[in-house]
């Protein structure tokens, strides 16, 4: 009997390799015909573009190594350097104190400590949504300025967001803590990554090489997606798989891996979940991501791998170098900005035709200062209608009840950032997968399952 895993993004390869390597069958059904999900990479013309900036980097210990390990040579070292565009003007990322001294607004920063100090006066006890935190740990003029429009572009209504968001989203709780962390020299790893790891052939090279790990010791199906799982006695037993011409039942599986959304996968179980648990997944919600290619006619445009744009004055919220991870992703002369704009799929921005939008993005990189639009020679896009998983404030509650459902059924895991609705990184990603395998491996309880769930809740995004 195989384990079968239901999605070839990271974390389903992720809990393949490690399960093939402990001499388990696989066998993985990816409804596309490539691998990589949200953390894949594809071919335009003489690019490689990645499903968005991404950097190899993790204070999870043993995760650095397993990116070694599966890369090789092809591990690139980078030192990184990010920015922030804040007041009409560009800042390192983490601020450095001196730039911040001469750079920043006087009466801003006057400003800010006035309203940190009331604060400190009037303290607030009661924090229960993403403007709570930041109103507590900063104050008010400075959560405006920092904070506030960053959520309405990336997450939406910073009052209906939890708390819970903000503390594993931003590291520093406070002024205080940034204050300290700017003085010091060499950042936290907690806070901030001097160095990370990038493939020479994009982020996917890292999927990659899982799959071939995984096909000593399995198979990868691809055009293929599950359209019924069917349960008895609290068992797996049966899993119809829906192919590009016909279908396949794949009978008395080990072990069932999902790391799709749950919305999608509650539907296929038969006999079906109870109303209500259908209702407490729907009611987990997401954001969409518009993700921006610019070809430039340049061979390099930014110092930056990344400049992040928390002001509304911007439709993006994160512009891109990829050239600057790796150069062997673009020719020699030319160069991509991967520009970010995240919505809900309701929106204006998301239905707008490429010739539209490119108009927009290219009107605020010129805004921004970073190219002309005769530096442009063409773009390409790409939407994803469910990127971020939103915490609001009843998640916790809706997602327990649908994870409590599915833990009954005894052979059945979900993980990942859809199978979880967890906020994670690629680091995140391989560490469940290995989590999950250990788990697997070593026969442990479901209440051992269980608890190794609410670990995953101490993720820290890190950038």
């Amino acid at each position: 009997m195989a384990t079968v895993i239901l999605g070839g993004g990271i974390t389903g390869l992720g809990a393949g390799y490690f399960l093939s390597k402990a001499g388990e069958s696989i066998t993985v059904i990816e409804k596309r015909d490539s691998i990589g999900g949200m953390a894949a990479s594809f071919k335009h013309k003489d690019f490689t573009f990645d499903v968005g900036p991404h950097k190899l980097y993790s204070t999870i210990p043993g995760i650095m190594n397993v990116y070694k390990e599966l890369l090789g040579d092809d591990c690139v070292v980078v030192k990184k350097k990010n920015s922030l565009r804040l007041c009409g003007r560009y800042f390192s990322f983490p601020i450095k104190p001196l730039q911040f001294i001469i750079r920043f607004p006087k009466i801003k920063a006057i400003s800010c400590s006035f309203s940190y100090l009331l604060t400190l006066m009037n303290k607030k006890t009661d924090i229960i949504n993403y403007e709570d935190y930041f109103l507590s740990g900063f104050g008010n003029a400075a959560y405006k300025l920092l904070f506030e429009n960053f959520c309405w572009k990336v997450w939406g209504d910073p009052k209906k967001i939890s708390a819970e968001l903000a503390k594993r989203r931003i590291p520093v709780p406070n002024i205080t803590e940034l204050v300290k962390n700017m003085l010091v020299k060499k950042q936290k790893p907690e806070f901030s990554a001097d160095t990370f790891y990038y493939p020479k052939k994009g982020v996917g090279e890292v999927c990659e090489k899982l799959a071939e790990n995984i096909l000593k010791n399995g198979s990868i199906s691809y055009g293929c997606q599950p359209s019924k799982i069917m349960v008895e006695n609290g068992k797996i037993t049966k899993i119809e798989i829906k192919k590009n011409i016909g279908k396949e039942l794949l009978k008395n599986p080990k072990n069932v891996i999902s790391t799709l959304y749950l919305q999608d996968v509650l539907p296929l179980f038969e006999p079906s979940p109870p109303q209500h648990i259908l209702d407490a997944a729907q009611a987990l919600k997401y954001r969409s991501l518009i993700i921006f290619y610019i070809i430039i006619n340049k061979p390099k445009v930014l110092d930056d791998h990344w400049i992040f744009f928390p002001e509304k004055d911007f439709i993006f919220n994160r512009v891109s170098e990829q050239k600057n991870f790796c150069k062997d992703i673009a020719p020699e002369n030319k160069t991509v900005l991967t520009a970010e704009i995240s919505c809900d799929a309701e929106d204006y921005f998301f239905s707008l035709p490429q010739e539209e939008l490119a108009s927009l993005v290219m009107g605020d990189l010129e805004k921004a200062g970073l190219i002309s639009r005769n530096d442009a020679a063409e773009s390409h896009v790409i939407k994803i209608e469910k990127m971020y998983p939103v915490y609001d404030l009843s998640y916790k509650k809706n997602l327990q009840v649908v994870l409590d459902w599915l833990n009954s059924i005894s052979n059945f895991y979900t993980i990942g950032r859809q199978g979880l609705f967890a906020y994670t990184n690629t680091d995140h990603s391989i560490d469940m997968a290995q989590k999950l395998a250990e788990h697997i491996i070593k026969n442990k309880t479901r209440d051992d399952w269980n608890y190794t769930i609410k670990y995953f809740d101490s993720y820290k995004i890190v950038d």
